[in-house]
């Protein structure tokens, strides 16, 4: 698959949707003046570089916690074996917005300007998931055209979807193609990068955000975690 590169753009109204910008007092108000500053400063210095890339493999067999792909692959993630355990096809995608915001972020820190930095680092992340939005927006279009429908997301990192299983997803999507790299063998570089698996077949389940904010490890120290509802994946 070649890489796709959408046009995003992180607004205002984004922001809000933030819950760890969300603050009372007076941290609250610096940071409700800071964020204009600061999506502008990322639009002038056009620190991001949105891109995305996946690729399609076809489902041979499930063994337990183990999936037999295509092409000599195959992948543990007992947690999609449960989810999609009728997929006859997944699609891994990698998905980055380059380098150039992380390197401001870095810049902010050692400046010793922390509170910019936390948001910037914030829009980054909304950045990111737009990108992933609109991966999976092209991943349900092009599977509808063979009449297929496709699951919603699942990333590594999450219970039953161990993170050290990333670097088999990156090398299957061809991330190094969007100048992704696998670094320590678990985080990818660019910083603001992530991957997904999403299954391909008929009668496909779809969850929300919340939901898998439910099965992330991180969920009970993370400032963003959904509780109720959210988007769709």
């Amino acid at each position: 698959m070649n890489v796709s590169i959408p046009r995003i753009s992180v607004k205002l109204e984004d922001m809000t949707k933030v819950p760890s910008l969300q603050r009372p007092g007076n941290i609250g108000n610096r940071i409700a003046t800071l964020i204009p500053d600061l999506l502008e400063m990322v639009k002038r210095k056009g620190m991001i570089s949105p891109s995305f890339i996946y690729r399609v493999k076809r489902v041979e067999a499930l063994v337990g916690a183990e999936i037999f792909l295509d092409g000599g692959l195959n992948l543990h993630a007992p947690l999609i074996v449960e989810k999609i355990p009728t997929a006859k096809e997944l699609a891994f995608a990698v998905c980055t917005i380059g380098d150039g915001l992380e390197q401001n972020v870095n810049e902010l820190f050692a400046k010793k300007r922390a509170l910019e930095a936390f948001i910037l680092n914030e829009i980054g992340n909304i950045a990111v998931s737009k990108v992933a939005l609109k991966a999976r927006t092209k991943i349900r279009k092009e599977a509808a055209c063979r009449n297929l429908e496709a699951s919603s997301s699942l990333s590594p990192g999450v219970l039953g979807f161990e993170v050290e299983q990333q670097q088999m997803l990156c090398k299957t999507a061809s991330a190094d193609k969007l100048g992704v790299e696998m670094r320590t063998g678990t985080m990818m570089h660019p910083d603001k990068s992530l991957s997904f698996v999403t299954g391909l077949g008929k009668h496909m389940p779809r969850w929300t955000q919340a939901d898998e904010c439910r099965s992330c490890r991180a969920r009970d120290r993370c400032h963003n975690r959904l509780t109720s509802s959210g988007e769709m994946l």
